[in-house]
């Protein structure tokens, strides 16, 4: 079984995920993998870095969806990360 971007992320084999800021493996990334790909090669290669986060930027500036829509999103994703910083003895985060 081929291992995906986001396997290779989670074991931290971090020079597999540096082949994937290619551009005929970017765009077989999200969003999400994107930001991570960048995350993980900004100390080795800022300039792709950066290219990397100027073309998301860039199609996010495309996109139909309003500033509002942005904004929910957005605050969407940043409490998502709040929960997983919840407590640990949560029932609901536990049934998640």
């Amino acid at each position: 079984m081929e291992k995906s971007f986001v396997d290779h992320w989670l074991l931290g084999d971090y020079e597999k995920i540096a082949h994937y800021a290619q551009i005929e493996y970017l765009d077989t990334l999200n969003s999400l993998e994107k930001c991570l790909l960048i995350f993980a090669i900004r100390d080795q290669d800022i300039h792709t870095a950066k290219s990397i986060a100027d073309l998301i930027k860039m199609k996010a500036d495309k996109s139909d969806f309003t500033p509002d829509e942005k904004i929910r999103f957005f605050d969407t994703v940043l409490n998502l990360n709040i929960l997983n910083k919840a407590d640990p003895d949560d029932e609901f985060i536990r049934m998640r």
